[in-house]
Parts: structure tokens; sequence; C-alpha cells
């Protein structure tokens, strides 16, 4: 998506102002500062979760190239099995040897613990299911014996999720309990950022009526009082400055806002989701089929309010933008702030079994649950009427998500994963409230600009 980084606004700028390297914090300058910086916080913020979700996977690949040197051609499944036991027990020495240092009745030190949990996690995916190269495969093998150390070489490389009955599950790459690269971050300015209009231009009621005190002088043949518009200083005040926000909006990032939407349309469509978004209402729903269930995702635009304060600059901070700034835009040693979270309603229905409701929240290309409710009856999932709403309340909703056993709370994970709910979609909702909001914020505009000026 073609974007102006923020150090190619500072040059604009400057150039444009020459010596006098000042603005008004409500100035468009200031506004594309605000934008720029925004959009540097928001790839940082989305690296950082990257980075850091990546990093397991790309220790075992690097343990995995190391270890495939001295294999010349296709391992068997019980080559695989052996290979994928000795990866899992790499570290057993290194425990051995920290449970021998301990003194008798000593807690074992973090770092012990840290590996024993690191084993029984992968010993955990290899029941289910382990990530890897088909290194049954000879291409893969060739593959990663010829690695070139980037997580962007993996790309032509087969992968599937190795169990320990030795079957072979079909898995992608990167996989799916990761966030989607940076190249699909989506973004989108919320309209907290928006700055009020430069200026206003004075206008008159497009409406005249050339009439004196007597009707025969008059343009029209008959009129009667009730058809005049009696419009005060202050309207005439207001229906500009509608007009000039309209004109405001709709000239702003028009090609980025339309690639945006091509973007998003693009994610619904290779993910086979239907789409209810009627104009004028803030909920949107996603639904689907997947085999026997109807999965349907709503969000609602309201979550944009929840964007935080990050994106607010006073004059100082506008000051410190046309100065040096370090090369990823933030003060070094400074982590990056979380984006506005988005609360999502999926509901997965059954014929015969209800259905399930996990409430979760979306932020940073991550879906977090926070409940999972099971209802006899479909509809109250759902919840359409007052009354269905007043009947859920009054049901047991279950535990709250976080104190459930961890193994359980991983399977509920690949659980909706399995079904579409992913990082990309976690990424994505977000950035849809945002492109909505800005329709209705237009939309609105419009409205209110035609009720005054009648």
């Amino acid at each position: 998506m073609p974007k102006v980084s923020l150090e190619k606004v500072h040059k604009q700028i400057s150039k444009k102002r020459g010596v006098l390297n000042i603005m008004h914090e409500n100035s468009r300058d200031a506004h594309r500062l605000r934008k720029a910086g925004a959009r540097v916080d928001r790839l940082s913020r989305h690296n950082h979760t990257v980075n850091r979700a990546r990093q397991p996977y790309m220790d075992r690949i690097e343990y995995i190239h190391e270890a495939v040197q001295e294999h010349t051609e296709a391992l068997t499944t019980e080559q695989m099995t052996e290979f994928v036991a000795q990866y899992i027990d790499r570290d057993t020495e290194e425990i051995q040897q920290l449970q021998s240092e301990r003194r008798k009745g000593r807690p074992p030190s973090k770092r012990e613990e840290a590996l024993k949990e690191r084993v029984q996690t992968e010993d955990r995916e290899f029941t289910t299911g382990l990530w890897m190269p088909d290194l049954s495969d000879q291409y893969a093998l060739t593959g990663m014996k010829n690695w070139n150390g980037h997580w962007s070489g993996l790309s032509a490389i087969k992968f599937i999720r190795f169990t320990k009955d030795g079957e072979k599950l079909a898995s992608t790459f990167p996989p799916k309990s990761m966030p989607p690269s940076p190249p699909t971050l989506l973004s989108l300015p919320p309209a907290s950022s928006r700055p009020p209009p430069l200026k206003v231009r004075y206008i008159y009621p497009k409406r005249t009526y050339p009439c004196t005190s007597d009707p025969r002088h008059c343009g029209y043949s008959i009129w009667t009082l009730a058809d005049l518009s009696i419009s005060s200083t202050g309207d005439v005040e207001l229906l500009a400055k509608l007009e000039d926000e309209l004109k405001h909006e709709k000239s702003s990032d028009i090609p980025e806002f339309k690639e945006q939407q091509e973007v998003i349309q693009e994610i619904i469509k290779a993910n086979e989701w239907q789409v209810k978004d009627v104009e004028g209402e803030q909920e949107v729903v996603l639904s689907k089929k997947f085999g026997n269930e109807k999965i349907s995702v709503s969000f609602t635009v309201a979550d944009i309010q929840n964007i935080s304060e990050q994106e607010d600059f006073d004059e100082a901070s506008l000051s410190d933008d046309m100065g040096y700034q370090n090369k990823d835009g933030q003060e070094e040693g400074e982590l990056p702030e979380p984006s506005f979270p988005a609360r999502v309603n999926v509901t997965i229905e059954k014929p015969t079994n209800g259905a399930v409701l996990i409430q979760a929240v979306v932020q940073d290309g991550v879906f977090a649950i926070e409940e999972v409710s099971h209802f006899a009856k479909a509809d109250l999932a759902a919840a359409q009427t007052a009354e269905k709403d007043w009947t859920r309340q009054s049901l047991y909703a279950g535990p709250p998500f976080e104190n459930l056993d961890e193994d359980l709370q991983s399977l509920w994970e690949r659980y909706i994963e399995d079904r579409g709910i992913n990082a990309e979609l976690a990424t994505m909702i977000p950035d849809y409230i945002s492109v909505k909001e800005q329709k209705e914020y237009l939309r609105w505009l419009e409205n209110v600009k035609n009720f005054v000026g009648a």
C-alpha cells in the first residue's frame, strides 16, 4: 500500500516552510505529521508482535537446518519420529545439570523452569501435530539444507504438522497461529485524528425569493410564507463549515482509502465470508459455512472510541518531530503501545446441538478469548431481542477463559483458527471498523448538511 514515510513528510514540510519551521497544531502539515507518525508507531507495534510470535519457530527451523545437513535422502516416518524426539529432548543434558547443581530443598531456577515448560509445550504440540518442514519430501529436505537463514526463504518449502502416531497433517507457511507479516498490515487514520477545517467560507443560501410586499412583483405566481426558509447567520456559518469539512474528507487520502477497501475485500473473498454491512448501522456481521456449522463474527463501529491518546501531539512533540528522530520513529528503548481493541462475538451453530458463543477482543493481530458459552438454543447466542438477551443473562455463561487449563485454552484457540478465526481476521477487523466509520462519518456529514441547508 503506497504510504508517505515520516522522513519524507519532514523533508516536504521543511522545504515548503523554509527557515520558518513552525506550525499551528491544527494545520494540515501538523495533521500530516500526526498521520505519518501514527503509521510508524503502528508498523513498529506490528513488527514487535510478529517478531515475538515468530522467534520460537525460527529457533526450531535453525535447529532443523543444522541437523539435516548430514542427510542426503528424504526421511522415513520412523526417522522423522526419532528426529522430532531428539529435537524435543535437545536440552535434557542442561536440565539434568541444573538439577544436579541445585541444592536439596531449593526451588528450581528460572532457567530450569523455562526449559521444562518448553519441553512440555513441544511434547503437547507433537501429540496433536508439530509444525515442521516435510522432511519425507526430497524437495523440502533440499530446501532446508540450502535455506538462506531468512524467514521469507521458507515460503517455497512444504510444511506439515507431524504427530507422534506418524500422521502427516497438511499445514501452511507461515503457521496459522502467527500474525500476518507487515506487508499485509491494513491502516487507515482513525476519526479521532481528523483536524478541524482550516477556514470557514461564508456563503449565502442558494434559494432566493425576489419578492416585495406586493405579490404582483414576485418571481413566482403563487407563494406562501411557509415556502420561505428563515436562516440566521449561525445557520449560514454552520452550513459553510459542514461543506468545508465534507470537501476536506472527500479529498483526503482517496487513493489510499480505495486501496484499503480493495485489500479488505480480497481477504473477505479469500476466506469466503459473507458480509452484512447495512448503511447507517453500527454492527457488521461476517458469516460462512464450515461443514455442517454456521459461523458468524460480529463487531461494531462504536469500538473505534477505544483508540488511545497516542496520536494526540502537543506543540512540543510536533517541534521534536521536525528535528532528529531515529530510524524506527521511536525513542530508543521505548516499547510500542498497543492499538485500539475491538470486541468480537463469534457464534458457531450446529443443526441439533445449539450454539457456542465465544466473546473475544482483537488487538495487534491477536484474538484474546474472554469467555466461551454454550446454549442449547442457537437463537439465544445471537440474542436479537431484549427478551432473549434477558434469558441469556440468566444462564450460566461458563468460567472466565483465563481460569481454564492452559492446554484447554490452546485447544480452543486452535479450534477457532481452524475455522478461519485467525490472526489475519484479527488484523482486518479493526481496519474494517476504521473504513466503515469513515463511510458513516461522510454519510452523516452529507445528511446534516442537507438538513441545515434545506
